[in-house]
Parts: C-alpha cells; sequence; structure tokens
C-alpha cells in the first residue's frame, strides 16, 4: 500500500496524507461509519461498503484511496491516467442518490446511465440525468482519452474475470477495458508522438540531453503509462533500436527516453551525429502486455507462434531478448526466427527448445515518419 501510494502521488501530484491527517483536516462529516481497531480505516471513506466484501474476495491485497476535487474532471483525469499501469485495477464507486426509484422502474434509470457512460459519451449522461457527479466525468474523460472499451456488466463470462462475478448485481457496473492494438493510438496522437521522438533525436544529438516538454499540451492517451520501442534507420537499414518491454512510465516519457537511448547508447552503433539527423526515418511501436505462451513441446511452440503478429521475448536463465512483430518480414520461418533469437541473447540457435527457455508474447502497434 505504502509503495503505492507513493507511485500514485508521484504521477498525480496529489498530496499525501495519513488517516489522522484526513481526519484532523476534513472532521467527522465526510464519514459514513466509525472506524474501529480490527478494520482498516478505510471503511469509513463513502463507498467503501459497496467494494468492502468484493474487495476481500478478489484477493486484491493492496489498495490507495484516492480523495478528488477542488479541480475540473479532465485536469483530474489526466493526472489519474498517469498512475494507470498495467497491473493496476481501478474501481470507482459511483452513488446513485437523490431518492431514485427502486424495482424496474429504478433499474432502467441506472441501466440509462451506465450505457451512456459505457460509451463515454458526456452529451447522453448528461441526458441521463447524471447531474455533477464528478466522479462520472472524471471516468467520462478517462474512457474517451485512452479509447477504452465500454463494456455494460450484466454478469459477463470471461476466464480472465472470475473475481468480478458476484461483486456487483447484474447491470450495475461498467467496465473499461484497454482497447484492441490499432486503436490504442489515434492518428494526431501517433503525430505528436513522433514529433517528440525526432525533437529528442535532434536535441541529444546536438546537446546529449532530453528536451522539456509541457505534458500538459499532449493527448490523454499519451499520459497512460505503456511500453515502447523507437527504431531508427538511415537510408533503410538499422541505425538505433531500444525500448522497453513493460510500462515504466507515462507513454511520452517512455517514447523520450527510448529516442534518446536508440541515437546515443544502442551498443551496436556509434552516437547519432547531428549530421545524420535529417536523413534518420523513425518509427515507434506501442507493446501490450507480455503474456506466457504455453506450449507441450518445442513443436507445438513454432505452432502456435503467429508470424507477423507475435511479439516474442526469449527467456534462457539469466539471458533475455526479444524481436518485434516486425522481424518477421525477414525472418518468416518460425525455427529460423527462434534460433536468430536465441543468438541475440547469446545462446546457441537451438536453446529455445529446452526446458528451461520461456516465452512470452506480445503484439504491437507500430506506426513511423514514412506513413506520415
Amino acid at each position: 500500500m505504502e509503495s503505492m501510494a507513493r507511485r500514485v502521488a508521484r504521477w498525480t501530484g496529489f498530496p499525501r496524507f495519513r488517516w489522522d491527517e484526513l481526519r484532523q483536516q476534513w472532521g467527522d462529516s465526510f464519514l459514513e461509519g466509525p472506524a474501529g481497531p480490527e478494520v482498516t480505516p478505510a471503511c469509513g471513506v463513502p463507498g467503501w461498503n459497496a467494494v468492502e466484501d468484493w474487495v476481500r474476495r478478489s484477493g486484491v491485497n493492496s489498495w490507495v484511496w484516492v480523495l478528488v476535487g477542488g479541480e475540473d474532471a479532465l485536469s483530474l483525469a489526466r493526472r489519474l491516467a498517469m498512475t494507470l499501469f498495467p497491473e493496476l485495477l481501478w474501481v470507482v464507486c459511483l452513488r446513485n442518490g437523490g431518492g431514485a426509484a427502486t424495482g424496474p422502474e429504478g433499474d432502467d434509470r441506472v441501466r440509462y446511465k451506465l450505457d451512456a457512460l459505457a460509451g463515454w459519451d458526456r452529451q447522453a449522461m448528461e441526458a441521463a440525468g447524471v447531474g455533477a457527479q464528478l466522479e462520472w466525468w472524471i471516468l467520462a474523460e478517462v474512457g474517451a482519452g485512452l479509447h477504452w472499451e465500454g463494456c455494460f456488466w450484466s454478469g459477463l463470462q470471461g476466464k480472465g474475470l472470475p473475481f468480478l462475478h458476484g461483486a456487483v448485481p447484474p447491470g450495475r457496473a461498467v467496465l473499461g477495458l484497454d482497447p484492441p492494438v490499432g486503436r490504442m493510438l489515434v492518428g494526431h496522437e501517433r503525430s505528436v508522438a513522433l514529433q517528440l521522438a525526432r525533437l529528442t533525436v535532434e536535441t541529444v544529438a546536438r546537446t546529449g540531453r532530453v528536451p522539456t516538454v509541457n505534458s500538459g499540451s499532449l493527448p490523454l492517451a499519451l499520459l497512460a503509462p505503456r511500453a515502447c520501442f523507437v527504431t531508427l534507420t538511415r537510408r533503410g537499414q538499422l541505425r538505433g533500436c531500444i525500448g522497453h518491454l513493460t510500462a515504466q512510465m507515462p507513454l511520452y516519457q517512455a517514447v523520450m527516453e527510448n529516442a534518446r537511448n536508440a541515437a546515443l547508447y544502442d551498443y551496436r552503433f556509434e552516437p547519432v551525429a547531428p549530421a545524420e539527423v535529417e536523413e534518420l526515418t523513425i518509427e515507434i511501436s506501442v507493446l501490450t502486455r507480455p503474456r506466457p505462451l504455453e506450449a507441450a513441446s518445442p513443436e507445438e511452440l513454432l505452432d502456435r507462434l503467429e508470424p507477423g503478429r507475435d511479439g516474442v521475448i526469449l527467456h534462457l536463465g539469466a539471458r533475455t531478448a526479444t524481436f518485434l512483430p516486425q522481424v518477421w518480414e525477414k525472418l518468416p520461418d518460425r525455427r529460423q526466427f527462434m534460433a536468430q533469437l536465441c543468438m541475440k541473447a547469446g545462446c546457441l540457435p537451438d536453446a529455445w527448445r529446452s526446458r528451461d527457455a520461456r516465452v512470452e508474447l506480445y503484439r504491437v502497434e507500430a506506426f513511423s515518419e514514412r506513413e506520415a
């Protein structure tokens, strides 16, 4: 809880308070009930009663309460977007006050509101009578800005969501899911990412320092933490490629850091000289979260690879190597692909067949200045 709170505070700029400090500053007026020594202090925060049982059953053992207010929804959404690392589940309890009707009529009203929220449609939300609930507007801004897939929860079955069953009654919640590859960034967001990478390469080639940018002017989709690679080519030949396999920082920072590293610190090449910059073409690959590839035999592993689509991470003891999906264009044969990946890791070409080998797959959303 402490480490997560520090990370949330770091990326959002929100102040951190201990429970006793909250009580001193705001008093007990915002509490729903008493906090006894046998229960977590968070039980007194509005909304906790609605999720207490779910938290216990879901296996979530670390959470942080964020109290929002005093800012507009878009500003808060931009701050909170920087905390949405892939392993984080963000839960928002929306209170349905005002003496709403119960029974079928009340269910219809709730469904109407949640349908509007699932579409991240502020106009529809206003028509549904959402009112001035800040939580709704923050969710709408984040969902629309990150291109989430809004899914109306109606007892949805799925292997990856078993902990959600029984958390809420059918028809009483919305899930916001990451968009599929190809929709993580739209056209103007890709252009901005490429401009940031270009600015970084030009600046570090001249000065060695990464330029400073105002994140307040960037699209919200570039604020969410995502992994990426930046690839530099010159006259069709590789000139540098470095990246992260897991999300470590907001995407715009990852783009700039990897652009700098590809230009200056790829051990296979000399640092990019200022005179070369104009001849470079930049490509950015935004990665999905890696997932293990389970296979009963080396042959089954080969069969399950999808050339042209799968990025592959190979773990061999302490050694790790990866090929982006773009590498399939030069190595379309699965065996040759894996053999070259083993050699990139500093191992024998058939090391991928060993029992100690572990393989993870990911997909990428790749775009370059050539397309622009």
